[in-house]
């Protein structure tokens, strides 16, 4: 009985305690994503909690907000065929605008006193002045260039000099663009046309006669656009992951790196006085992206059965105020919802900030709180590695590059360090090559003279008389006379089937090493993902299955060769493959971005000598002429992926049937039994 207490005092120490212990939930009602360093989507500290939900505003199909600089709301009421001022200070409606010929408004953008609504139905831009009063209505334009183009505006956006963008409905030319005084100035901007494999294959067979029955390929139609204090063109694609956030300069063309993450149903975009970029999808997300385009965290979600803080049906716009607050606008149920960054979130923009001032010192300090409450915040790592970077400390730029996962980082970081290495230890290294000619010539005269050394010359003499070294100095002749060698290897003079094997298990080494050992920068496979039995048996299963497909095929073609004789040509050729890969393996740990082109140079050419290499071979082993040695190889080739889709075949068959007996099995059992 005793025991048993002993046994309890533990428990009810840990459940005492357990009662004075202070338990925290967070507010926030959908997660924070950011992404890891291979580019997957992660739980992250909540960047956003959800603050204001306001309901009572008598909303009916809102379409759209802004905010400007007086934190006066500006909403595009459509279903009520107005325009609603709401105040954030006072937290209530300070003005409406109501005009006969404001009919459906589905987006209003704010500039310099003068509130520009695009209205669908009225088929026009109205712009009101900040009493409500009318100034201009832009109707559609009647130039020529303009042509037959329906002018149904849909979104707009303002610049500096009162130029107007405006996405209407159906315009798969670009954005439409407008001067101060409605005259029409062309089309910014257009969505590149993205092709089905269908139509990819029509371009290629079909004839110009075929092509003019083939539907016309049109760009997808743009869905909102916003242009930024500095004067910048942003645009989103609801339907288009590829470009469905564009950052355009003067000539249209996005900025944005496409690498980025992208939903495929973005309706709005806003862009800060810091340069921080949202974006609202209609399934309820909110994206925000550093000016870059670099994915900062995501948040929010979709849910239309029930009525939760930070959820939405169907969010249509998004906006910032002076604070920092995001401002949401659910199309569906008519509300406003605002969101308050958190300490984490502001640590974030302060200290992107700090780096675009050019505070690095201050920055890395900044990012080093946010590290504080996420380790492997890949933002934060890679935004430490450009902050070293810009203050010289190319060492740890370079230790964080690699946690980030960010290999231009890295190579950047990583040429500056090896250019500090050179410079300090090249005098060493010339110094030491002098002394060791110095030091080699000498020798080289007193032996010529007086054959000191001609003891130690007939040792290595010997040494490289004996059968085992021949055959591994043979290996040499190859790369000299290929031909010859074939030659010698076939009749069995030289070489032999254990050299053969070495060769072949060291080529897999140098692939293997290939594959999983190259340096951070060229190295995009993680190990941990490799399968090491596909590795090994796709490996020597391919060579194995070419020497006997070739076998095969040379046995009715009157060729020479054996089945020995086959597998050791083969091994032989591998040798360039086996060296290649090995130093171009070895270069990836010395080189940059800046030098790849050196990589890819052995790479391809230990690929293309051993391809020769294996033609020399069937040409001297089986005594054929280019021409039938060429053809020998592609059918032994084409061999292959009948007898690898024939074991594919047979395997699932195999498969289906044994699940066929195990079922008959069990059910005859089951009967048994009852």
């Amino acid at each position: 009985m005793k025991r048993k207490i002993y046994l309890l005092l533990p428990i009810l120490l840990i459940a005492l305690l357990g009662l004075g212990l202070r338990t925290f939930a967070s507010p926030a009602t959908s997660y924070t994503y950011t992404r890891n360093n291979r580019g997957q989507l992660v739980r992250t500290q909540d960047a956003y909690l959800p603050q204001l939900t306001i309901t009572w505003l008598g909303l009916s199909e809102a379409t759209d907000i802004f905010i400007d600089n007086d934190d006066l709301i500006y909403i595009a009421d459509a279903g009520n065929s107005r325009i609603v001022i709401y105040s954030i200070a006072e937290n209530a409606v300070v003005a409406e605008i109501r005009h006969e010929r404001l009919r459906n408004p589905q987006g209003l953008f704010v500039r310099d006193g003068l509130i520009y609504v695009a209205d669908l139905s009225a088929e026009a831009v109205l712009v009101f002045d900040s009493n409500g009063v009318l100034q201009e209505y832009f109707g559609r334009p009647d130039a020529i260039a303009f042509g037959n183009t329906h002018f149904r505006p849909m979104k707009i956006a303002v610049d500096r000099t009162g130029n107007m963008f405006i996405v209407g409905e159906g315009v798969y030319h670009g954005i439409i663009q407008l001067s101060a005084s409605g005259e029409f100035l062309g089309y910014f901007a257009s969505n590149r046309v993205q092709l089905s494999f269908a139509q990819i294959m029509q371009d290629i067979f079909f004839t110009e006669a075929q092509m003019a029955n083939v539907l016309s390929r049109l760009p997808v139609t743009f869905s909102n656009v916003f242009i930024d204090s500095e004067g910048i063109v942003y645009s989103t694609t609801a339907s288009n992951r590829r470009d469905a956030l564009q950052k355009h300069n003067t000539a249209g063309v996005n900025m944005l790196n496409e690498n980025s993450f992208f939903l495929p149903d973005m309706v709005d975009v806003h862009v800060d006085e810091s340069g921080i970029i949202y974006v609202a999808a209609l399934q309820g997300v909110i994206d925000i992206f550093t000016s870059d385009g670099e994915f900062i965290f995501s948040f929010g979600a979709s849910n239309r059965s029930a009525d939760i803080s930070g959820l939405f049906s169907s969010l249509v716009s998004i906006s910032t105020d002076s604070a920092g607050n995001i401002w949401t606008l659910d199309g569906e149920k008519n509300f406003l919802q605002s969101f308050t960054p958190t300490p984490f979130s502001r640590n974030t923009y302060a200290a992107l900030a700090a780096y675009e001032e050019g505070l690095y010192e201050e920055a890395i300090l900044i990012w080093n709180e946010v590290l504080r409450e996420n380790q492997m915040s890949v933002l934060a790592h890679a935004a430490m590695a450009r902050n070293y970077f810009a203050s010289q400390q190319f060492e740890q730029a370079r230790h964080h590059a690699r946690i980030a996962g960010h290999r231009f980082y890295y190579s950047q970081a990583f040429w500056e360090v090896r250019n500090d290495l050179i410079q300090s230890h090249l005098y060493a290294v010339l110094v030491g090559g002098v002394v060791l000619y110095g030091i080699y010539f000498p020798f080289k005269m007193v032996d010529k003279k007086t054959d000191k050394f001609k003891g130690l010359k007939e040792k290595l003499g010997s040494i490289k008389a004996h059968a085992f070294v021949r055959q591994v100095l043979f290996v040499k002749e190859f790369f000299k006379k290929p031909l010859d060698s074939f030659y010698y290897l076939k009749r069995g003079e030289r070489g032999s089937v254990w050299g053969a094997i070495v060769i072949l298990l060291l080529t897999f080494g140098a692939y293997l090493y290939n594959l999983i050992g190259k340096g951070f920068i060229f190295q995009f496979l993680n190990v941990e993902y490799v399968d090491f039995t596909a590795v090994i048996i796709g490996f020597f299963s391919i060579i194995l299955l070419f020497v006997l497909c070739n076998y095969l095929v040379t046995s009715i073609t009157d060729g020479e060769g054996g089945l020995l004789q086959i597998f050791k040509m083969v091994c032989y050729a591998l040798l360039p493959l086996l060296i290649g890969l090995t130093i171009a393996t070895l270069l990836t740990h010395v080189v940059t971005h800046n030098e790849r082109f050196f990589v890819d140079l052995i790479t391809s050419l230990a690929y293309l000598w051993t391809a020769l290499n294996l033609l020399l071979g069937v040409i001297q082993t089986h005594e054929y002429t280019i021409r039938v040695a060429i053809k020998s190889i592609f059918i032994s080739l084409a061999l292959m992926v009948i007898i690898a889709v024939a074991l594919i075949i047979v395997m699932l068959m195999s498969g289906q049937v044994f699940d066929f007996f195990e079922g008959i099995t069990r059910e005859v059992w089951r009967n048994v039994s009852a």
